[in-house]
């Protein structure tokens, strides 16, 4: 949820984090490789896997 909290924005996400940006990259290359999700320029893959997040909050 960082990811969103900070807009999307890959430095200030990875400062949350306190973890190095490439590893953050690295986490989301994972997530798109798992799940087919384009989350470099797909507005609504972001959109999903936003979803995605809020739904498993609530379960």
């Amino acid at each position: 949820m960082a990811w969103f909290k900070h807009n999307v924005q890959p430095i200030a996400t990875a400062k949350a984090r306190s973890i190095y940006r490439n590893t953050r990259g690295c986490c989301l290359n994972l997530i798109a490789e798992l799940t087919g999700l384009d989350l470099k320029d797909s507005f609504d893959d972001h959109l999903l896997r936003y979803i995605a997040l809020q739904l498993d909050a609530t379960i």
